[in-house]
């Protein structure tokens, strides 16, 4: 009987142990595919060009997320990821011009709400937030004096979260971004403006980090 209660104890405290070891804070560290949803609505000189639109490379960058536990069901986490390049190509009349470049970098702020686990320790969760669009450069092509302007926009947020040691784990996260901007530069020296809507889906895979 003395055995029994001994190893009660000790498993116990060990239990107390393990979950003392993690704090609230973590970090993520994962590979992104960035997803675009791309359109346009382009003039030059002022008219609108019928039909006229672009399409953009899909990219694959790495992301770093730093998230905050409040409680067993809240967090917060703060993504950014290093700044990837895209090429955009016209479509419509513009169809295989080649009209610039722009290296961009999507950061965001977003609230979860945490799902009882369940299974194998999983955690799924839910959440949204704000993204900031920051264009870190942009190269003419077609255009010239070609330019791209910061966004903010919503984000949605949802994904998974599995455990591999005690303080480590892997995660499968999805946001989604309804991104407008604006675009503006020169084609022959005609100004050249154009609404842009990309709306990018970004999947990301990877580990994290708590302590």
């Amino acid at each position: 009987m003395r055995l029994i209660c001994l190893a009660a104890l000790a498993a116990g405290m060990a239990t107390c142990a393990q979950a003392q070891e993690t704090g609230p804070w973590s970090v993520r560290l994962g590979l992104s595919y960035i997803g675009l949803d791309e359109s346009a609505d382009i003039s030059l000189g002022g008219s609108k060009v019928p039909g006229a639109s672009f399409s953009a490379d899909d990219d694959l960058t790495p992301t770093i997320g730093v998230g905050y536990r409040f409680s067993e069901r809240f967090s917060a986490e703060f993504t950014v990821g290093v700044p990837p390049t895209a090429g955009l190509t016209g479509t419509g009349p513009l169809a295989g011009t080649k009209l610039g470049d722009v290296t961009y970098g999507p950061a965001t702020l977003t609230g979860l709400y945490h799902f009882p686990k369940f299974g194998n320790g999983l955690d799924a969760y839910v959440g949204g937030g704000v993204n900031y669009t920051l264009i870190f450069g942009t190269k003419d092509r077609a255009i010239s004096d070609f330019k791209v302007d910061n966004a903010f926009a919503p984000v949605l947020q949802a994904g998974i979260e599995g455990p591999l040691a005690s303080k480590t784990g892997w995660f499968l996260d999805v946001k989604y971004i309804p991104l407008q901007t604006k675009a503006r530069g020169n084609v022959g020296g005609v100004p050249a403006k154009a609404d842009i809507t990309l709306n990018p889906l970004v999947a990301t895979a990877g580990i994290v980090l708590h302590f």
